[in-house]
């Protein structure tokens, strides 16, 4: 009697036409999700600074020497609308192509690129906006421009008077 081997690795076919389109739209799908969702976690941020000193009697002076309450700069980096919007249109893209597909082969594709495509837009959208943001100088705040990384993040930015604790 003859034995089968049980080891057979390969799955068993789908019987449903255009299954390997099918999944490779599943992975297309959960790619994007995952990669909106690292973004989404990864893209947070915050630094403040507050411009300000003490004279001998405890009251605060500003950078000239006057008796004002100096000023706080805070920032707040959080993700940015056109990342997710770039992962929409990829995605729409990639399945408007892979419609368009003389066969199964050519419409995979379309969607293996965009999956590529999404997850690394979306680590390089967090590595530029955590870098950008990284090298925004506060001590520059009131005596120039400040660049944000539009793109790829959303910078808020706050001003408060100091307060003193007590």
């Amino acid at each position: 009697m003859e034995q089968v081997a049980a080891t057979d690795a390969t799955a068993p076919a789908s019987p449903l036409p255009g299954a390997p389109v099918i999944a490779r739209i599943r992975r297309l799908i959960v790619v994007a999700g995952l990669a909106a969702l690292v973004y989404t976690v990864f893209t947070r941020a915050g630094k403040s600074m507050c411009f300000s000193g003490a004279d001998p009697d405890g009251s605060f002076i500003d950078a000239s020497g006057s008796p004002i309450a100096p000023s706080c700069v805070g920032l707040t980096l959080s993700p940015g609308p056109l990342v997710y919007f770039a992962i929409v249109l990829i995605v729409i893209g990639a399945l408007t192509r892979a419609l368009r597909a003389s066969g199964a082969d050519s419409a995979i594709r379309p969607i293996d690129r965009a999956a590529a495509i999404i997850g690394i837009a979306a680590a390089a959208s967090v590595v530029i906006s955590q870098v950008w943001f990284g090298l925004i100088p506060l001590s520059e705040y009131g005596n120039g421009f400040l660049l944000f990384p539009f793109p790829f993040g959303g910078v808020e930015i706050t001003v408060t008077p100091l307060e003193t604790a007590m």
